[in-house]
């Protein structure tokens, strides 16, 4: 048990709840300044001079520099809005759609960055502007509420929080390095499974591709377009509606997680109306065409709620007859496949494969009878892999849980940083 504060006061904010007695509750504006970057993602250099902070957790470089002095930055839109990114304290750089927080009055920059990374998001976001990416306004920050202590407790909280937050940090990434490890034999043992076959002892063949080597001698190469059902398709160019069970769930590549399950926390629907080209069948695999998570894949599986998908989404239907659309998608899990993807990128503006590539792509083609062992074998061999994945990733978001509540305790004072 923590120790607390001997008397305490109602904040008047109920998120806040009660703070120390002599805490004073201040609004952001009063604390620092609030402003904007102004530089553009053109304006980077690769062996620049000085950190270029921009909208997510990587920073680029720049060659000359707009600030000398502590500050803390969130997003201002897009992916991560609200969720504050950096501290940093010397010469740098922000992008204009950072919100840049600096010259701070009667509180320490760094007490700032870790009361507004716990709390900033969630509570602005509550009612935040919402156009055609989600949006933090001016506005909604002047006004922000700020539980301050004295400087020398700020302090403190401080040096508390940099110490337990690294040796949190520390436990995450030895978990995060295991999953990696986990995720590397996964891919070897269905990279294996799919190139080779079950028997050990069954006579080998050059499969003519580099990429996949040998192979059963019995085997087939066919290219992607002679083992579909129907033309590759792409998705949907529409604006999604919020989630409505009664109507086909949106599935769109930012949906997709690298597990290949759909999450649960983005879900968006589309009318009947507009979805109706777009609906998924048992089987269907869904190739992302672009960006980072070029060549990622998806199998639908019509055990739950009908689906349609989006328009940087391309929809593969597998003859069924020849080919079983649980191997195609093993297939996509496997090494090989992932050096055909980055050998076939395009590099333009974006990253990008697509449905005539994605039909030029070559695969090993069993019997029906063997891609059925296959798949039931690869089945039954990753369950236990898949799970402690799984369960590995849990540990991780109830320590990340933890991280969190920890640094909202101190930060609002519900138990005295000595």
């Amino acid at each position: 048990m923590r120790k607390r504060y001997e008397k305490y006061k109602d904040s008047g904010i109920e998120w806040i709840g009660e703070v120390p007695e002599y805490w004073e509750i201040q609004r952001l504006r009063f604390l620092c300044d609030i402003g904007t970057g102004n530089k553009d993602t053109q304006d980077s250099v690769l062996e620049g001079k000085y950190p270029f902070f921009v909208r997510a957790n990587t920073i680029e470089r720049i060659n000359e520099y707009m600030y000398d002095e502590e500050a803390v930055m969130t997003a201002g839109d897009g992916v991560g809005v609200g969720r504050v990114f950096h501290y940093y304290n010397g010469k740098f750089c922000a992008h204009q759609r950072l919100y840049v927080f600096k010259k701070f009055r009667k509180c320490k920059g760094k007490f700032i960055y870790y009361y507004l990374k716990v709390n900033l998001a969630y509570e602005v976001l509550k009612s935040n502007a919402k156009s055609t990416v989600d949006s933090l306004r001016r506005p909604m920050m002047i006004n922000f509420p700020v539980s301050v202590p004295s400087i020398p407790e700020q302090e403190q909280i401080i040096d508390f929080l940099d110490q337990k937050t690294s040796e949190i940090d520390s436990l995450i990434a030895d978990k995060e390095k295991l999953i990696q490890r986990l995720q590397e034999y996964r891919q070897s043992v269905i990279t294996e499974t799919v190139t080779k076959g079950l028997n050990p002892d069954v006579k080998m063949k050059d499969s003519g591709i580099d990429w996949i080597g040998e192979v059963p001698e019995h085997w087939k190469i066919v290219k992607l377009n002679f083992l579909k059902k129907k033309p590759f398709l792409y998705g949907a160019n529409e604006t999604p509606d919020d989630y409505n069970p009664d109507l086909p769930r949106y599935i769109r590549i930012t949906d997709i997680n690298n597990d290949g399950k759909l999450r649960e926390d983005t879900e968006r629907s589309l009318s009947w109306e507009k979805a109706r080209h777009y609906l998924l069948e048992e089987g269907d695999i869904l190739f992302a065409r672009s960006g980072a998570t070029v060549g990622k894949t998806f199998i639908y599986k019509d055990d739950a709620h009908k689906a349609c998908f989006a328009g940087y989404l391309i929809k593969y239907s597998s003859n069924e007859k020849i080919m079983i659309p649980q191997f195609v998608y093993y297939f996509t899990l496997s090494s090989c496949y992932n050096f055909w993807v980055v050998f076939n990128t395009i590099q333009a503006t974006i990253q990008n494969v697509s449905a005539e590539k994605y039909g030029n792509l070559s695969i090993p083609v069993p019997s029906i009878k063997e891609q059925i062992s296959i798949v039931e074998h690869l089945n039954s061999k990753l369950t236990n892999v898949n799970d402690l994945i799984r369960a590995i990733q849990l540990e991780i978001a109830k320590i990340n849980e933890y991280r969190q509540s920890l640094i909202f305790e101190a930060v609002t004072g519900k138990f005295k940083v000595n």
